[in-house]
């Protein structure tokens, strides 16, 4: 039937992108999720704290003062092995910690933004090496005043490791 077929497409994606911007502003407009583009996921909501942006923007993490987090709530479940996250540091900014979770990984992995244009700082094992799924991923500084942009998070699929059977 087609709903299977839609289901087998969905499945055999690898990996999706979760689009902010390439463009930098120091606006402080609060995310919101008509501004971000995805292909190959579903957001159903967003919840962004200190966290600006807008359509065609990169998202900006965090003030002078506070950390920002944002959380992206997907409309289904989905196993995510790894994301990578294309962030670059706020003007003189440094230590700019980035960290990570999922619903099913839910310590927060950190990895330092170094780079003064985009490059990619990967996280895995967010399926905790075991396939869980997740409804959730967060983003958030792991320290205030040290601010980044985020252009993009290309979120790579994993699959079950354990089959569930079907029959008794």
């Amino acid at each position: 039937s087609a709903g299977m077929q839609n289901v087998q497409a969905t499945n055999a994606a690898s990996s999706a992108t979760i689009t902010f911007g390439t463009s930098v502003s120091s606006n402080a407009t609060t995310l919101t999720k008509s501004a971000i583009q995805t292909s190959g996921i579903s957001l159903y909501s967003i919840s962004a704290s200190r966290v600006y942006g807008s359509s065609g923007y990169a998202a900006r993490f965090g003030s002078s003062s506070s950390v920002g987090s944002l959380k992206l709530t997907f409309s289904n479940t989905v196993i995510i092995s790894a994301v990578s996250v294309y962030a670059k540091v706020y003007g003189s900014d440094s230590d700019c910690g980035l960290k990570v979770a999922t619903s099913a990984h839910t310590a927060y992995s950190t990895q330092y933004v170094t780079s003064s244009s985009f490059v990619a700082y990967t996280f895995s094992n967010l399926d905790n090496n075991g396939g869980d799924a997740s409804s959730t991923l967060t983003l958030a500084n792991a320290s205030a005043g040290d601010r980044f942009y985020v252009s993009k998070v290309v979120v790579t699929f994993g699959s079950a490791s354990t089959p569930v059977p079907t029959d008794p």
